[in-house]
C-alpha cells in the first residue's frame, strides 16, 4: 500500500468527473456519447445513459472520499453536456458548501442556456465555468468566415454566451477550453487575445490521436488533423508565452506540449497517481482519454482506491498498470501535464 505521508499528502491533484454521456451535440472528435463501454450502437436510446449515471448522493459521496485525503483536490465536472445531469444542482451546493474548487466544462451551446441560469437560480453564482471555443473564432470575428460551419458556429456561440455570463456575474472563473488542430493554430494568438480583451482565460490543448478503440475522449480518426511539430507552431507558442497581456492558464506548459506533439506523452500513470477520472456510472477509466478494462471492471467505486488511513489501494495500480501498458499509445492530455506540475510544486515546499 501506498502511504500517503507529509510529502505527498495532497497526492491527487485533479479529479475529472464524467457525470454524464448524454450530449446535444455530435462532435467529429468526441466518442463519449457514442461509444459507452462496448455498445455497438451509434446513437442508443438517451435513456440508456440516463440509467448508467450515478444519484448525486452517490457523486458527493465520492467527492468527499477523495477531498479527505487530498484537500487541495480540483474537481473538474464533464459529460457529455454536464448541464444534462438533472441532479447537478445539488453536487454544486455541495462543492459551494465544503468549499471544494470545481469548473463545469460545458459546450455552452444556446440549448444549454436555459440549463446554465436554472443552475444560478439554485445555487447562486458558478465559481467556475469552462466553455469550449475554438480558434475558428477568429476567423469570423474578421470577417474572413462567413460559413456557418459546426466549429464556427461552436465557438461563436460559445464566446458570446460566455461572455454574456461573465458580464452578468454569473460565472466567476471564466475559461475558454480551445482545441488546436492542423487547420487553425495559426489563429491560436489572435484568438487567445480576444478572449483576453473580454477578461476570459485560456487552456490550450492539441487534437489527439485515436490511438484504438478505447481513445474515446476528445480524439480523431484524421491524422491531418494532428499538430505537428513546425517553426510556425513554435513561434506561435513563444509569442503567447511572451504576451505578459494574455490571460493563459499556466503558460510555459506550451513548452512541454510542444515537446510530445503531436501526440506523444507517455505518462506511467500508475507511477504516480496525482490525476484520476470517473466514468459516468461510478467505474475509475484509466484516464481521461483512455477508458480502460481493468480498473473500470474490477473498482466499481471510489471506496475501494483510498481508506480513512489515506492509503492507495495497490491493487488498483496494478489495474491502472495492466491498462495502461495494454491500451495506452501515447497522447497529449495537457491536464495530466497540470497535475503534475501541481503535485511537483508541493513535493518542492
Amino acid at each position: 500500500m501506498l502511504k500517503l505521508t507529509k510529502e505527498n499528502m495532497h497526492k491527487i491533484q485533479i479529479a475529472n468527473i464524467l457525470l454524464t454521456r448524454r450530449c446535444n451535440l455530435r462532435c467529429n472528435y468526441c466518442s463519449i456519447v457514442r461509444n459507452y463501454k462496448d455498445q455497438p450502437v451509434e446513437y442508443p436510446d438517451i435513456n440508456y445513459y440516463r440509467d448508467n449515471e450515478l444519484e448525486s448522493y452517490e457523486w458527493i459521496e465520492i467527492l468527499d472520499k477523495l477531498a479527505c485525503n487530498n484537500p487541495s483536490i480540483f474537481f473538474i465536472f464533464y459529460g457529455g453536456e454536464p448541464f444534462l445531469y438533472q441532479q447537478l444542482n445539488q453536487i454544486i451546493v455541495h462543492c459551494k458548501i465544503k468549499h471544494y474548487n470545481y469548473t463545469i466544462i460545458s459546450n455552452n451551446t444556446p440549448e444549454v442556456q436555459p440549463l446554465i441560469l436554472d443552475l444560478y437560480k439554485k445555487v447562486g453564482r458558478i465559481d467556475g465555468f469552462t466553455a469550449s471555443i475554438d480558434p475558428e473564432l477568429y476567423l469570423y470575428l474578421n470577417h474572413k468566415e462567413t460559413s456557418k460551419d459546426h466549429a464556427v458556429l461552436k465557438s461563436i456561440n460559445g464566446f458570446n454566451n460566455l461572455k454574456s455570463l461573465k458580464d452578468k456575474n454569473i460565472v466567476a472563473d471564466a475559461v475558454a477550453e480551445i482545441t488546436v488542430t492542423s487547420k487553425n493554430y495559426q489563429y491560436l494568438y489572435e484568438t487567445i487575445k480576444v478572449l483576453s480583451d473580454a477578461e476570459i482565460y485560456s487552456s490550450i490543448t492539441t487534437i489527439d490521436m485515436k490511438q484504438n478503440k478505447f481513445y474515446d475522449f476528445s480524439t480523431v480518426d484524421d491524422q491531418e488533423l494532428l499538430v505537428s511539430k513546425n517553426e510556425e507552431i513554435a513561434k506561435i507558442f513563444m509569442d503567447i508565452m511572451a504576451d505578459k497581456s494574455l490571460l493563459v492558464h499556466i503558460p510555459h506548459i506550451l513548452i512541454d506540449l510542444y515537446k510530445i506533439l503531436p501526440c506523444n506523452l507517455k505518462c506511467d500513470i500508475y507511477k504516480d497517481l496525482h490525476n484520476v477520472t470517473i466514468d459516468s456510472d461510478g467505474s475509475f477509466r484509466l484516464c481521461l482519454r483512455i477508458r480502460g478494462t481493468e480498473a473500470s471492471r474490477k473498482l466499481e467505486n471510489t471506496y475501494s482506491i483510498m481508506d480513512s488511513n489515506g492509503e492507495i489501494n495497490k491493487e488498483f495500480l496494478k489495474d491502472l498498470e495492466f491498462d495502461y501498458r495494454e491500451y495506452c499509445r501515447g497522447c497529449n492530455w495537457t491536464c495530466m501535464m497540470m497535475s503534475s506540475m501541481f503535485s511537483n510544486s508541493i513535493k518542492n515546499h
